[in-house]
């Protein structure tokens, strides 16, 4: 019996979450407010702007508002609007309310995405040699440096041989951060023959629909496949703190 009611009790609590200033409130209810447009989806330093009906129904408007991270909304009766020229933050939350008599919040959330364009995108070709012939592993990385959010950015890769294009594989990134960050993409592949093909990468920011349409693209320059860099394993680990190390100084300028 104790465990029914825990079980009843933590089923209930589900179906509340804390708002952006600290309030318990209630993402279940039967009149939520509606934003508009339902998630927003902007460029780092551009003009955003939102709206919320508080409720759809007749509610009291001096029991609704809304909170947000950043700037301060404007309140026409049950309908709230918040507006920036700029928007300078990365971590953006916003949240609209209404309040029944018993003291209940009802709430929506604005799913908010921030993003920037990368600074640099480049690829270079390895040939990395072991011990034996068989073991000798072949890597097309590219670079992607100061992109955010970077865990909705994809990478392509490319060869051009006599005028023919290939898709040789795509990569999406793991990171989860919102601010800018970067990450080098590595594709295995079986061989890098010294035929004159070119190599490049495209990284492509996927937001969404309410994202730029068709989606933001970045193209890396061309390399030639006699380009590639030709090293040991061990100097392979060298490259690689290397290269981080300049991951490091890039997202510092």
């Amino acid at each position: 019996m104790i465990f029914f009611y825990l079980s009843l009790l933590s089923l209930t609590a589900m179906t509340f979450i804390s708002g952006s200033n600290g309030f318990i409130c209630d993402e279940d209810c039967a009149d939520k407010p509606v934003f508009s447009p339902p998630s927003l989806v902007v460029q780092y330093g551009h003009s955003a702007s939102v709206r919320c009906t508080a409720c759809q129904q007749a509610c009291q408007h001096e029991h609704t508002g809304m909170n947000i991270s950043v700037g301060q909304p404007k309140k026409d009766g049950n309908l709230m609007l918040w507006k920036t020229e700029e928007l300078l933050e990365w971590d953006v939350s916003a949240t609209c309310y209404n309040t029944d008599h018993n003291g209940t919040r009802c709430c929506s959330h604005l799913p908010v995405t921030v993003y920037t364009s990368p600074r640099f995108i480049f690829l270079y070709l390895t040939e990395v040699i072991e011990d034996t012939p068989e073991r000798t592993r072949y890597e097309v990385e590219c670079s992607v440096i100061d992109a955010a959010p970077l865990e909705n950015t994809v990478v392509t890769f490319y060869k051009e041989k006599n005028h023919t294009v290939q898709t040789l594989g795509e990569l999406k990134s793991k990171h989860s951060s919102r601010t800018p960050a970067s990450e080098v993409f590595t594709l295995f592949v079986p061989k890098l023959p010294d035929d004159n093909s070119l190599y490049w990468c495209e990284a492509k920011l996927d937001l969404g629909p309410e994202g730029p349409q068709p989606p933001v693209v970045f193209t890396s320059e061309k390399v030639h496949s006699h380009m590639r860099m030709t090293m040991s394993s061990s100097s392979k680990l060298n490259v690689s703190f290397t290269l981080c190390f300049m991951l490091l100084l890039f997202s510092l300028i």
